[in-house]
């Protein structure tokens, strides 16, 4: 248990910082918008590329939210049914989905790299500014490999639970 403990706050920080990426991005979209508005309405003038940079900072904020939101364990989980069976099979079948999970939101930033990739080689920018946007495909890989990572050691946790009933209520307690 200790060893899953380790990983899990090694985890946990790696997503903490993450996170501040996406508030940052929060923030920017905050202003540019509000900005673009204020100097709309005085001067009739907006910021060129304004919508379209928003765009991409919301890309970024989105995917940057991810693991963060699944260390801090709100996103949402319809347990109805698992609930009702026997706490292994419900601890085991938990650990499987979480599994399943993770094994997907690697599958995406491997596309999203590849994805990436194919934007670098055919020079693809953004419509107004002219930006490269493959950064951003690079980012969502990248942001995707660390909630797969963060789901994987949720899905470890549940393994670990399957043979410690006291364990298994303890996580049951902190996703619930």
């Amino acid at each position: 248990m200790k060893t899953i403990k380790t990983v899990e706050r090694v985890v946990s920080r790696i997503s903490r910082f993450i996170s501040y990426i996406s508030f940052l991005g929060i923030v920017c979209m905050m202003l540019l918008i509000a900005v673009d508005v204020f100097l709309r309405q005085l001067f009739s003038n907006a910021i060129i590329g304004s919508y379209e940079l928003v765009q991409y900072l919301l890309m970024t904020v989105v995917f940057a939210s991810f693991s963060y939101t699944q260390t801090t364990k709100k996103h949402v989980r319809v347990t109805v049914l698992l609930a009702r069976l026997p706490w292994r099979v419900h601890t085991l079948l938990n650990g499987l989905w979480e599994l399943l999970c993770a094994a997907s939101a690697a599958v995406m930033g491997y596309a999203a790299c590849v994805q990436a990739d194919y934007l670098v080689e055919k020079a693809w920018t953004s419509d107004v500014l002219r930006f490269p946007i493959a950064p951003f495909y690079y980012f969502e890989g990248v942001m995707l490999f660390a909630f797969a990572l963060v789901i994987l050691t949720d899905a470890l946790r549940y393994f670990f639970a399957v043979t410690d009933q006291e364990y298994a209520e303890e996580t049951f307690r902190e996703y619930s």
